[in-house]
């Protein structure tokens, strides 16, 4: 069995980055954020 992949970041490359983003997967929603780690600054909502 293959099973595809991404990061956040890439998906937010490919489709622009969301106002939100529900992430949910069972506890490993961290392991998920380190994927975006040094790129928060393209999140249009945490902008001041």
């Amino acid at each position: 069995m293959t099973i595809e992949c991404t990061t956040l970041l890439d998906l937010f490359e490919q489709f622009s980055v969301p106002y939100y983003c529900k992430i949910d997967i069972e506890g490993e929603e961290s392991n998920a954020l380190m994927g975006f780690e040094g790129n928060i600054d393209k999140c249009k909502a945490l902008r001041p």
